[in-house]
């Protein structure tokens, strides 16, 4: 007896709301991955001790920006202030989430705020990375375990250390980790997945889908620009291999034009408002070792793939392909930016592999069922890895988990003085905006302007190299008002009794002094 048309919808209903409700364990699964140590911290802080507010495992300095970008915000300041140099700045459209949500809630606790920002963004993103799977897998059985390997992919990262090296374990964008993590990185590597997948989809199957891929793009500028030259090649690549006439390339590449221009203006702007090193940053070098090590099985396995003839055929393939291959060859491009071009790439590295390995009964002689274990059990390891490394330093005393309570205090006097310059050393200048709302003369790598010369600078200074003139004019030329002078500094060395510096707040650890004419 053949069923009706009707008790087949019935059973794709039924399949259809079990799996989201499976993917919704599983996105709930990996915030708690990423989120429950932050809360363990804090329960757990020491006695005599004060939270920082985090327990990061991937650049816990950068999570101060975030936040002292919120208190910005409740400062009354949309556009973000620098508040890591004391340069004279103007306002600049940068991380808004942050300084929208300080803005609208501007007596809560800024570090409560980046928490619930970053779990709700990164509920978003785990759902939009599920439904973006559906453009490329049918299966809901195929789909979910896409699912669950991109949100918890990871590489050898969790074996491998030393001179080698793995991309899973230090490279902040890697896996979708630091996505989940903080809000922005949610929201932006969103409209990065959102733009690509919505392209491909407007290119084979829906040509409406290309307004959704113009607005994703249009508000990926915001959060990060310079994947429109990845987004801007793939497509370009794209469109020429599939043999799309004239007209299409002409509108794909005028549309690019358009926001190219839009790009550059946003790339001067943020020069211009004090952010000049946010705009040129420099960073390390991701070796093909590293990203080698980085993908571990699934990279051979997606290796393994790109020899498949179906791979040359279907327009799944190609598009997954040539988005990895781009993205790794920008890795490579002499750009400051480089390694940012990984960010989320085990998203389409997962989706083909998956697709590759049940398009066929065996792999490497093996059942699909079988690999699917290994990739199950293999693939979480390093994120699983992550979690532990955070919890295990919770009792370490680790500064950037947990600092003394007299250094609370000094915190809460400055926080009185506020808006006011400060010098300190690096770790207390990188907490001092987010708890205080102070500026300093330097205090992270990217957003400092010569951040090195003035870490030279401010050596001298505590060390007491300078004479009592060249100090003086050194903290009047940069309008230093406070300075402060507690065991982060005293590791400098030792600070001279200058006339000009006037003790205004002193604990067993920490003494502040206002700058006075001498």
């Amino acid at each position: 007896m053949v069923q009706r048309s009707s008790a087949w919808l019935g059973i794709v209903k039924h399949k259809r709301y079990v799996a989201l409700f499976i993917a919704l364990f599983i996105a709930f699964f990996m915030l708690f991955d990423v989120h429950f140590p932050d809360y363990l911290a804090y329960l757990k802080t020491p006695p005599g001790f004060m939270y920082m507010g985090k327990a990061a495992y991937f650049d816990p300095w950068d999570i101060n920006v975030y936040v002292t970008a919120i208190r910005s915000g409740q400062q009354g300041h949309l556009l973000l202030q620098n508040f890591y140099t004391v340069d004279a700045t103007r306002g600049a459209l940068l991380y808004p989430i942050y300084t929208f949500v300080g803005y609208s809630f501007p007596h809560v606790d800024p570090f409560v705020l980046f928490h619930v920002v970053s779990t709700v963004a990164g509920f978003f993103l785990c759902m939009a990375i599920y439904w973006l799977i559906g453009y490329f897998i049918q299966s809901y059985k195929v789909r979910l375990l896409a699912f669950f390997l991109i949100l918890f992919g990871g590489g050898m990262g969790w074996i491998v250390s030393g001179a080698f090296g793995s991309a899973d374990m230090f490279v902040t964008s890697f896996t979708f980790h630091s996505s989940i993590q903080r809000g922005h990185e949610a929201i932006g590597t969103m409209l990065y997945l959102t733009s690509l997948v919505s392209l491909f989809v407007s290119l084979t199957t829906n040509r409406k889908r290309i307004f959704l891929f113009a607005l994703s793009s249009f508000f990926l500028m915001i959060f990060y620009p310079y994947y429109l030259l990845s987004i801007g090649i793939i497509g370009f690549i794209f469109i020429l291999l599939q043999k799309k006439d004239k007209i299409s390339v002409a509108l794909f590449l005028f549309g690019y034009a358009i926001l190219g221009v839009v790009d550059i203006y946003y790339y001067l702007s943020l020069k211009n408002a004090g952010f000049a090193s946010v705009a040129t940053q420099q960073l390390s070098q991701v070796t093909i070792v590293h990203i080698i090590f980085g993908y571990g099985i699934l990279g051979v396995l997606y290796i393994l793939q790109l020899f498949s003839k179906k791979a040359l055929r279907d327009s799944r393939y190609i598009f997954l392909n040539l988005w990895v291959l781009t993205s790794i060859a920008l890795n490579f491009a002499p750009l400051g930016i480089n390694r940012f071009f990984l960010r989320g790439l085990f998203f389409p590295i997962v989706v083909s592999v998956l697709i590759f390995i049940y398009s066929q009964k065996k792999t490497w002689g093996m059942s699909r069922t079988i690999v699917t274990i290994f990739l199950l059990f293999l693939v979480p390891l390093s994120t699983l890895s992550v979690y532990q490394r955070r919890v295990d330093e919770i009792p370490e005393e680790n500064v950037w988990y947990y600092q003394p309570n007299t250094t609370r205090d000094m915190y809460a006097f400055l926080s009185k003085k506020t808006p006011a310059n400060v010098l300190a050393a690096y770790v207390t200048s990188s907490h001092i905006p987010p708890f205080t709302g102070s500026k300093v003369y330097f205090g992270h790598i990217i957003q400092t302007p010569q951040f090195y010369e003035k870490f030279i600078l401010v050596s001298s200074f505590y060390s007491g190299s300078e004479t009592k003139a060249k100090a003086f004019e050194f903290l009047k030329n940069n309008n230093i008002e406070y300075v402060v002078y507690g065991s982060d500094e005293k590791k400098l060395g030792t600070l001279p009794h200058y006339s000009f510096l006037h003790s205004v707040f002193s604990n067993r650890d920490v003494t502040v002094y206002r700058v006075a004419t001498p």
